[in-house]
């Protein structure tokens, strides 16, 4: 429908004017309503061609839009505006894009002959060697040789250690010694004389052995008679004593037994173990330096009274046998005598003794004890 024209005019306005009005104004706009958006080339009113190869161009002489199939042999031509069925880009088209493939050239024809962009599908194909004897050595390189020692020229004239690697072979070489191809500890010259025990190994093979003692009498001890025990007197002194126990049978003899403490310091207090006995009877206590000495029954009661001052006196059954106090290098005698015992857990031998310097210097107390052994 052509656009209706509603003309205004100076003509006096009647009804059947105004109503002719509205309804072309209703018309035109019923005509912009009814208008269809086109979806594919038809409704351009393009007629679609009838081969995958065919493209959409600009007809001068019709002065429409035509579909036609395009064969580019060469040259400058170029089609403008081409619009192809694989591609929807609006672009110009020259000869060079069907040659660079830039096209869909699955579907492209040149000359009449599809392009699928294959290597294989192109004509006149060079022909590309596949190995090196199908190319022209035009440079003469060197293709084969068989070289061995005998066929270099120039060769350096090598010795004979050369090839054979023997020390005989070499010139020139030093005089060695016999020992240097022997190794024989017999071949050298100015070795030392060895003591025989050097290559025997054997004690007897010393000299200067010491005697070894064989027999008790052989450590300077003189030897008892049947029934005496060997006894120590806690310095170094031993000698045989008769001892009785609790058989009835003899009576046993007074013995000395003693021991020496560490360096004390002025005031300071060490620890003695004399070996006595399980049970016995004390009768003199002698020191070689002012001391405060005190005797226990166990080391655990000896412990319990290290912080008793003196000349304070210790708890009823606190484990105390006898304690002096010295002025000097003296002998106290306990009379009457005392009676000591070990309380082990299991009885010993033991007396535990605890012993100040009073000596008013730094230096050890010798304690010695006698006693009579009263349980064996």
């Amino acid at each position: 429908m052509a656009k209706k024209i509603i003309t205004a005019g100076n003509h006096p306005v009647t009804w059947d004017k105004l109503q002719n009005a509205v309804s072309d104004i209703n018309d035109n706009f019923d005509e912009v309503y009814s208008f269809s958006i086109p979806t594919s080339i038809s409704d351009l009113g393009i007629v679609d061609g009838t081969s995958i190869n065919d493209v959409i161009g600009w007809d001068p002489g019709s002065g429409s839009w035509v579909s036609t199939t395009v064969a580019v042999v060469g040259g400058t031509d170029t089609i403008d505006t081409v619009l192809t069925r694989g591609n929807t880009t609006t672009r110009d088209l020259t000869v060079g894009d069907f040659i660079s493939d830039s096209i869909n050239t699955d579907t492209l024809s040149v000359n009449g002959t599809t392009v699928t962009g294959s290597y294989n599908d192109l004509t006149n194909l060079p022909s590309i060697p596949t190995n090196t004897n199908q190319l022209t050595n035009g440079a003469g390189f060197i293709t084969s040789a068989s070289l061995t020692w005998t066929n270099i020229t120039g060769k350096p004239t090598l010795s004979t250690v050369a090839t054979s690697g023997a020390y005989a072979d070499l010139s020139g070489t030093p005089s060695l010694a016999t020992v240097a191809t022997s190794g024989a500890y017999s071949d050298l010259s100015g070795r030392p004389t060895l003591a025989s025990v050097a290559t025997t190994g054997s004690y007897t093979s010393l000299s200067d052995k010491p005697t070894i003692p064989t027999s008790i009498l052989n450590l300077s001890i003189t030897d008892g008679t049947v029934g005496q025990v060997l006894t120590t007197n806690g310095s170094g002194g031993f000698s045989f004593t008769t001892v009785s126990g609790g058989s009835g049978i003899g009576l046993g003899s007074r013995v000395s037994a003693g021991g020496t403490t560490a360096s004390l310091a002025n005031n300071a207090t060490g620890s003695i173990a004399i070996t006595g006995f399980k049970t016995y009877m004390m009768y003199k206590i002698n020191t070689n330096a002012a001391a405060w000495v005190r005797f226990y029954i166990t080391d655990a009661a000896r412990s319990a009274d290290a912080s008793r001052s003196q000349g304070v006196d210790p708890s009823a059954g606190a484990g105390v046998i006898a304690e002096v106090i010295t002025s000097g290098s003296e002998t106290v005698i306990l009379s009457p005598g005392v009676l000591g015992y070990n309380d082990d857990a299991t009885p010993s031998t033991t007396i535990y003794v605890a012993v100040t310097n009073l000596s008013g210097t730094t230096r050890t107390i010798t304690v010695t004890t006698t006693l009579l052994q009263l349980e064996s």
